[in-house]
């Protein structure tokens, strides 16, 4: 965490709590993250949560999304655009390829067929206080997994993905906004582009 502090002003990861859709319950500060050995020891290193029941983001620094919409998570004024917006970078450290959650956001506005909008009503815990919420994602329909292999071919041959290996430890680096148009492009052609 020291290094990537030392590199970057504000560091984002995703706090992902996707059992929300069955337990109903948000805890900003104890949901603990279900996907990614980072995230979970990121969790306690964050100064801040969204309110995203669902697909929220943790961040280290002062870097922060008062002016979105939290309750609809791929919304044209929601996290993950501010993010494109902000001309972020996304990095994938010790992974086999690119990892990029924001690619949803991009299925979602580009209404691709596999992907439903749906909403979920629970509560949400945020320093002793409780509220009631309504949160809105997408989310697959089935059994639809990311086409990696080849979405991390179509990126390197365009350019847009940065890749290195540090003795072994694999690293995979790109801007939000180049992967946004070059994914959408893609989407207009066929919206299935990114799943097999």
């Amino acid at each position: 965490m020291n290094a990537l502090r030392a590199n970057f002003e504000n560091i984002l990861a995703t706090g992902f709590t996707h059992y929300f859709r069955k337990s109903r319950v948000y805890d900003k500060q104890h949901s603990r993250p279900g996907h990614g050995t980072f995230v979970r020891l990121f969790f306690n290193d964050a100064d801040y949560r969204t309110n995203d029941a669902i697909k929220s983001i943790l961040v280290k620094g002062e870097y922060r999304f008062d002016e979105c919409n939290h309750r609809n998570t791929y919304s044209k004024n929601g996290c993950f655009e501010q993010v494109k917006k902000d001309d972020a970078l996304t990095i994938s450290i010790g992974t086999p390829w690119l990892i990029c959650s924001y690619l949803h956001h991009i299925e979602a506005n580009h209404g691709a067929p596999y992907m439903p909008a749906k909403e979920y009503k629970g509560v949400m815990h945020d320093n002793g206080s409780m509220s009631e919420i309504t949160q809105t994602t997408q989310m697959y329909d089935g059994i639809w997994t990311f086409n990696k292999f080849k979405l991390q071919r179509h990126l390197r041959a365009a350019g847009i993905l940065d890749e290195y290996d540090l003795n072994g430890l694999s690293i995979y680096a790109a801007s939000i906004p180049e992967i946004d148009t070059f994914v959408s492009g893609k989407m207009k052609q066929d919206p299935y582009y990114l799943v097999t």
